[in-house]
C-alpha cells in the first residue's frame, strides 16, 4: 500500500474510513454466506441442532448475582 501511494505521488486522495471498511465488510459477508452453502444443504438433509453449554437468566444479564 505504501508502495502504491509513493508511486502515486503525494496529491493522491486519502481514502475515508467508511470506504476501506464497507467494501471488505460486504466482501467477508459474500465470503461467509459462501462457506455456509455446503453447511446449509447438510442441513436440509440431515437436520440442525444447536447446543450451549451454559444457560443465562434475566438476572445474569442484568449482571445480579443468583
Amino acid at each position: 500500500m505504501i508502495d502504491t501511494i509513493g508511486a502515486n505521488g503525494p496529491n493522491l486522495p486519502a481514502l475515508v474510513y467508511h470506504e476501506i471498511r464497507v467494501p471488505l465488510l460486504n466482501k467477508e459477508v459474500e465470503y461467509t454466506k459462501k462457506l455456509l452453502q455446503d453447511h446449509k444443504l447438510q442441513w436440509n438433509k440431515h437436520g440442525c441442532s444447536i447446543m450451549s453449554n451454559a444457560r443465562i437468566d434475566q438476572k445474569q444479564l442484568l449482571g445480579e448475582l443468583p
